[in-house]
Formats: structure tokens, C-alpha cells, sequence
């Protein structure tokens, strides 16, 4: 009798603890876990099969971008290998498997010279090999960016261009702002070969944003019946917006209310919120969720009026209420009761 799914899930899982993984490493796992076993359900599916893998794989998209995210597929492929391991082996195979690198991706004979010369560099420096790795890895990318923008060499490079860089790392998952930082050292070091491009340095964020987790509140089948609710029209298209914007970011309602227009940056797609509470300036990169429903609202449900708010009374006067409150239950909305808030109509 073959093994389900979830049995083997709970091997691999056995496996990992046996090695002495982190327990966050371990957390992180699961959740991909989860996700695959999700979908086996929505398949319909109780063993382990291929056409499972191949589709549970297929969805590299950035929740955050809405765009394809490599780091996305490799931790994928990733989760897979290790249950096909179990499968194979009863253990899971923990090892790193070779793929091609970002070096391996830079083609044009110019750039590889390029890229060499850099390293050798670091080399006679005394840098250790994991900060060379890293160093390596980034000019890699802005080798390749640069090829895919059509420039010869480095220094074709415009003003705006290394900003545009580094969304671009995001975008397609390279880089996180948790594992960045130490790369634009090396990024820093490399641009600086070019001295008729010293003004690109300046593009360089001297520091970055912390990245904060959003805590876990429900589980998949919980906010997938939220999202179901929320993508019925019941409510209007502000208290969507609104809804959306609570649920996948973990705003407080009153920082979602007290957005101004002038805080959505369209064309980097942030919208930057200073938080009543903490007073911190934070950044929240605008998905396509809750994006769309923004500007749902803003085409077709926001009247005409002089206020800045984003989210303004759906009944004269049209401005941001001062008051707020707790939802008592919107139970007609087949939401939680009590979630949410929301600013008087």
C-alpha cells in the first residue's frame, strides 16, 4: 500500500527535526507543506505524484510583485526534492543540488571578463569566500540586467538605472530586503571600478527598511472564505479596498484610513504610511489585490471632493471621519464578526 501524501509530509518533516534543522527553518517548511498539500486537496489528490510537483511548481508567482519570483521556485523545488527524497530514500537529501548560477547566466564574453577581473580582485583583498560569493552574485545580476537593457558593459549605464536595478532584484526574487544589505557592499565596490559612474553610487539606499512578518491570524481556509465573501461585491468598494488592504498587509484600520492620495506612489508601487501608533514611517509595496480594488474605488465609488484622504464618508460631508469603530458583526458579509474597522459612512 502506497503512502499518502500526508504521511510522507510528516516523514520528511521527522527527518528535518532529526537533523537538527532550526526550528524556524523547519516552520518555514511547513507552511510550503501546507501549501502543497492544499492544493492535493483541491486536486483531489492523497498520494505523492508528479503531476502534483509539476503544478504545485508552476506557481512562482511574487505575492508581493504579482510577478515571477526565482527565489519563489527555488525554495518550490526545493520543498519538492525533499519529499521526493523521503519518497525515495525514507530520508530527506538535504544537500544542495547544483543549478546554474547567476554567473553562469552572464554571456556576453565582455561582461565575463568583467565579472573575472572583480573577483580576482576580492581575491588578492583576503576577502572570505562567502563575502566573495556574495559580492560575485549581485554584479552577476547587474551584468545581466544590464545585457537585458541592451548595454554593452557597465559603463552604459544612465542615472536611475541602479534604482530600477534594485527593484528589479525584488521583482524577480533575488534578493529580500533581509538578505540584500550585505550585497550592496559588494554592488557598491564593483560600481566603483567605473569612476565615470561615481554618480550612480548615490542611487545606493545607505540603509534599508526592516522587514516585518505579518503574524498569522487565519488559516488558508479561513481567508480563502474572506477573499471568497470580499470577491462577491457585498460590500462596497471602499470597505473592499479597505478589507483587502487589512487582511494581506496586517494595516491598522487607522492607518489604512488615514492614507492620503499623495501616499500611493503608482509608478514604484508603495504606498508609504507614517503609523499613528508607532509613529514609523513604513512602505507597503501595492499589490494587485488590493491595488485593483483601490483603484475600483477611485474610478468608480469616491465622489469629487477636496479632501486628500484616500478613504473618505460615503454620505455629504466628504472627508475622513474623525471617529472610528469596531465592526459589531458583519455577519451579513459572511466575515468574521468583530473584524475589521471601518470609518463611519
Amino acid at each position: 500500500m502506497k503512502k499518502t501524501l500526508n504521511d510522507i509530509v510528516q516523514e520528511t518533516i521527522e527527518s528535518l527535526i532529526a537533523k537538527d534543522y532550526k526550528e524556524t527553518t523547519i516552520k518555514g517548511y511547513r507552511r510550503r507543506f501546507n501549501e502543497l498539500q492544499s492544493l492535493a486537496k483541491t486536486m483531489n489528490i492523497s498520494e505523492p505524484t508528479e503531476e502534483l510537483f509539476q503544478e504545485y511548481v508552476s506557481d512562482n508567482t511574487s505575492y508581493i510583485s504579482g510577478k515571477y519570483s526565482a527565489c519563489k521556485e527555488r525554495y518550490k523545488i526545493r520543498t519538492v526534492n525533499l519529499i521526493r527524497s523521503v519518497i525515495k530514500t525514507g530520508e530527506a537529501d538535504t544537500s544542495r543540488k547544483n543549478g546554474k548560477s547567476a554567473s553562469d547566466r552572464v554571456i556576453s564574453e565582455t561582461s565575463k571578463k568583467e565579472l573575472e577581473e572583480f573577483v580576482n580582485t576580492l581575491k588578492k583583498e583576503g576577502l572570505a569566500d562567502n563575502t566573495i560569493c556574495s559580492y560575485k552574485r549581485i554584479a552577476a545580476y547587474l551584468l545581466i540586467y544590464c545585457a537585458e537593457k541592451g548595454y554593452d558593459h557597465v559603463g552604459d549605464l544612465h542615472p536611475g538605472d541602479i534604482s530600477r536595478f534594485i527593484i528589479y532584484l525584488y521583482d524577480h526574487g533575488y534578493f529580500r530586503p533581509t538578505t540584500i544589505s550585505s550585497a550592496l557592499s559588494g554592488l557598491r565596490r564593483f560600481l566603483k571600478r567605473y569612476p565615470d559612474k561615481k554618480r550612480l553610487l548615490m542611487e545606493l539606499p545607505s540603509r534599508l527598511p526592516r522587514e516585518r512578518k505579518i503574524l498569522e491570524i487565519y488559516n488558508n481556509d479561513e481567508t480563502k472564505s474572506i477573499k471568497a465573501v470580499l470577491s462577491e461585491r457585498v460590500l462596497s468598494k471602499r470597505n473592499t479596498a479597505i478589507s483587502l488592504l487589512a487582511l494581506e498587509t496586517g494595516l491598522r484600520g487607522v492607518d489604512i484610513c488615514n492614507i492620503k492620495l499623495s501616499d500611493l506612489d503608482w509608478e514604484k508601487d508603495i504606498v508609504h504610511i507614517k503609523q499613528q501608533k508607532t509613529g514609523r514611517q513604513i512602505h507597503i509595496p501595492i499589490k494587485g489585490s488590493y491595488g485593483n480594488a483601490i483603484v475600483d474605488y477611485l474610478l468608480y465609488e469616491r465622489p469629487e471632493c477636496i479632501d486628500s484622504h484616500l478613504f473618505i464618508r460615503e454620505l455629504a460631508p466628504y472627508t475622513v471621519h474623525s471617529t472610528w469603530y469596531h465592526v459589531p458583526s458583519p455577519a451579513h458579509a459572511g466575515l468574521a464578526p468583530g473584524w475589521g474597522n471601518y470609518p463611519r459612512s
